[in-house]
Formats: C-alpha cells, structure tokens, sequence
C-alpha cells in the first residue's frame, strides 16, 4: 500500500470520529481494510447525488476541479484526500497547458487518476502503449505527463517512441522527474516536452518557453539577492570594525590595513572565503553552469554595491562616488574609486539578470562564442587597471606594495575594459526587446 493511500486511509478515520463520512471512489481495494473502514461508519459511493452525509471525501487518487466545483455545488463539505505525487502531476499538465502544449497522458484511459488529470482540460490524448503513439495526430507543441503508478521505465519508452514519431531532437527535450520514496516504494512522475525541428521552424517565438515556471526563477533571483545584500552588511561591518581597530577608516592612506601579527593572513583568509560563499550560492541556485555562473555574478554584483551602502550607512563613507578604496587585497591590492567596481558590479547584476532569464544562445551566434573573448580581454583590463600601481612597485617588495598610494585612475584604459566586458550583454539585450516585440506576454527562460 503506497504512502498517499495511507494517509488517506488515516484521515478518513480521523475525520470520522469527528462527523459522518462518506469516500467518493474507490479508497483502496483491500476487503478487510474497506471492512474496518465501514465498521467505523465510513461509506462509499460513486455518485455524489447518492450520498446521505454532508461531508464528502476525494481519495488519493485525487479528482479535476469542474468534479470538485460540482460536488461543492451539491452542498457537500469535501475533504481532499489527493496524494502529494498526483497533485505534482495535476500542476505539470496545468503547466503544459499553460505554456501552450498538447497535453498527452502516459496512463490508463479511464483510470479515475486519469480522468482527474484530464476532465478540466479542452483537448488532450491518452497513450498506454506504443501503437497509442503511433494514432497520434501532429501537434505544434506536445507535454508530456504521467499517471503516477507508472512504471518509469515506460513513460521514458513512450517519450522515446514520440520523438521517433515526431522526428524530434534531442535538443528540444526538458525532461523533469519527480521522485518520492516511502516505505511502499518509489512512484516516480515525469514530463516530458518536446518538438520536432519544422514545428521549431515554424513556431520560433515560443522556443524560448519551458515548462519551468517564471515564478521560480523570480524566486531564485529574490532569494539569491537577498542574501548577497545580507552578506554586504556583514562584510561591511567586519571591515568597519577592523579598520577602526587598527586606525585607517579613511582607507586612501599609505599601508591601508597594518599587516601585524596574524591580522593579514585572517584578512586574506576572509577575502577568499567571501568569494567561494558568492560561488557556492551561485551554484546552488542555478541548475546549468550558465546558470551557475550568473547567479554568483548576481550575488557578487549584488554583494559588492550594498557593502559600500552599508559603509555609507554605519560610517558615512565613502563621501562621493569618487572616493578611493582599496578594493581587494588578493592576489595584490586592488585600488581605485568607488564608481569603477560599483560599475563592474552593476554590469554583472545586468549580465547575471539577462542569463537567467533567456535562452542560452547557440555556439555559433555573435551573443555567444565571438564575444566572450572580448568580455574576457575587459576583465583582465580592468583588473591591470585596478592593480596598475601595486604591480608597478611589486619589483621592490612587499613592503612597497602595501605602502604604495596611487595618485591617478586611468579612467580611458577602465572605459575600454568596461565597454568591452559589456559586448556580450548587448546582444542579449537586443534579443530580449525582440522577443518581447514578435511575442508579447512570453516568458523567456533557460531550462534550469
């Protein structure tokens, strides 16, 4: 007996003791069970205008929302005992449907699961074996989800024979499972969406569609900038009070932090540490490497302009965008105004914003491998830039380095690396206003 039948089974009873109850369907299909279930006053039916209780209840298997609204309508108090995994495949066939897909069920035609599934949907297919595949009629866009008693096996079979009968490429797949395990077992769920290259061709406005919801994209971005700012406090307070300690609030002075002690090695050690928790977010709220990538650009971004607003806030510094800061320490110290790195930051925050939510571009296109050359060269420009002077005294020593206070910014050679780091985000941008144009209302995103 699988785990959603139950706690059905457990709330019925618990639901009884309180009320007259009556199952509409069939709650399970053991006689001794059902036994028990009666002797507690607990009654069945099929139809809901036979019942005498006035509070109803949905088994496990769950039921559509018009089945719902109508029982309702009847007067009845209805008690929803649907399992977890059904009501995750009722969301993925309201997901489909809502991103524009024909909605094929791997089931059993006529299984009250199935008809749940399916009784609030305008049109819809049902396969069970592969000759249901083959009396598919061509869609534009097909979704794919399963009955949840599914062997997994199979569901992933049919998909395979649906691209075979739809010439479908591997690239226009996103497969989702979703894998709960009890003590019964696992019941595994899956969907499926896919299109075949002329369908593709000719409905190019909507490939940049997924099944994942705009939602939780916006979720990851929310949560991941939350945290980059609530990092920015404690980054700020942890340099506030350092450089209290050792006298240097105003840090454009010789030897900004006094390596004394063990107090450089813990600075150093914090600087890294900092920067792996900005990986380490990016990562975990990102499903692709692209992703990965630019949710730590986000929290970097993110982490990098809050820290100075909380300076400002705890210190009142910096006094102008303008004022100079040394802004790391590794590999050697890094100087320049606040505006340059707050600037770099911004373009991250836009770049990380933009790759999260579009598509990822093709190898050959010029948002793609022809630019990032160029981002790259930036990056390590505006890193001589920021190190220029420390590298300069790098040949007379440690001591040199630290003591060393730059004079000018070379605010031409920072212009250069800062447009040319922004090459690749333009051509997103322009893509994005595009889409936006030719399908208005899309939702553009990368699978995740």
């Amino acid at each position: 007996m699988c785990f959603g039948v139950r706690d059905a089974i457990e709330l019925a009873v618990r639901r009884s003791d309180t009320a007259p109850l009556t199952v509409l369907g069939d709650l399970v299909h053991n006689g001794a069970v059902l036994a028990s279930l009666r002797s507690r006053g607990i009654a069945t039916a099929t139809d809901p205008a036979r019942v005498v209780t006035r509070t109803v209840m949905v088994t496990a298997h769950g039921a559509s929302e018009r089945s719902l609204a109508r029982t309702r309508a009847l007067g009845f108090e209805v008690v929803d005992a649907t399992c977890p995994l059904v009501t995750v495949a009722h969301r993925a066939v309201q997901a489909l449907v809502r991103d524009g897909y024909h909605p094929v069920i791997v089931g059993q035609r006529g299984h009250v699961e199935v008809r749940g599934l399916t009784e609030d949907l305008e049109a819809f297919d049902v396969v069970l074996d592969e000759s249901d595949v083959l009396a598919l009629a061509p869609r534009p866009r097909l979704g794919v989800a399963a009955q949840t008693t599914q062997p997994i096996e199979k569901v992933r079979r049919l998909v395979a024979c649906m691209r075979r009968r739809f010439r479908c490429r591997d690239g226009g797949t996103d497969r989702r499972h979703v894998d709960a395990r009890r003590r019964g077992g696992p019941r595994r769920i899956a969907h499926s969406r896919f299109r075949s290259w002329r369908q593709r061709r000719r409905h190019r406005p909507n490939r940049r569609r997924t099944v994942m919801h705009s939602a939780g994209r916006r979720t990851s971005w929310v949560l991941v900038t939350a945290f980059a700012v609530a990092m920015a406090w404690v980054e700020a307070a942890c340099v506030y009070d350092l450089r209290v300690l050792v006298d240097r609030l105003e840090p454009y002075q010789s030897n900004p932090l006094p390596m004394s002690g063990a107090l450089g090695i813990i600075e150093l050690a914090r600087e890294a540490a900092t920067l792996v928790m900005l990986a380490a977010v990016g990562c975990l709220a990102g499903g692709t490497l692209r992703a990965r990538l630019a949710y730590a650009a986000i929290a970097f971004g993110t982490w990098d302009i809050f820290y100075y607003v909380w300076l400002k806030v705890m210190c009142d510094w910096p006094t102008s965008l303008f004022d100079w800061d040394v802004l790391f320490l590794l590999p050697l110290p890094w100087w320049g105004p606040v505006i340059a790195p707050a600037s770099v930051a911004l373009l991250m925050i836009v770049w990380g914003t933009l790759a999260t939510a579009s598509p990822a571009p093709s190898p050959g296109s010029r948002s793609g491998s022809r630019l990032w050359p160029a981002a790259g060269l930036g990056a390590a420009l505006a890193l001589y830039v920021f190190m220029a002077d420390s590298l300069r005294t790098a040949p007379y020593g440690l001591e040199a380095v630290r003591t060393a206070l730059p004079k000018t910014f070379n605010w031409s050679m920072f212009l250069v690396a800062l447009a040319l780091m922004a090459a690749p985000v333009a051509p997103m941008i322009f893509v994005r206003r595009r889409g936006a144009r030719v399908n208005p209302g899309s939702n553009m995103a990368s699978p995740k």
